[in-house]
């Protein structure tokens, strides 16, 4: 191979490569914002879900049976539903 088609190649090689590390950057940046993004949503969602969580805390203290009893209920449940056959 001659010098020109060396140069020819390193040349795309280098164009090559730059452009694979902007769409990796841009990837990257895409990814960066969508857990931000879904951080914000799950603070969002914890926050209004407070009081339900306190009220089941209160369940679960106050009849600490009925608690296990329906958590075994709704895993049977659970389970049949999504099981395989």
């Amino acid at each position: 191979m001659d010098d020109r088609r060396m140069d020819a190649m390193g040349d795309t090689a280098a164009r090559t490569a730059a452009s694979m590390q902007h769409r990796l950057n841009r990837v990257s940046e895409r990814a960066q914002d969508f857990a931000s993004d879904a951080g914000e949503q799950l603070s969002q969602f914890r926050g209004s879900m407070g009081p339900y969580m306190e009220q089941a805390r209160r369940f679960v203290q106050d009849r600490p049976l009925q608690a296990i009893a329906l958590t075994v209920g709704l895993g049977f449940v659970l389970g049949k539903l999504l099981g395989r056959d």
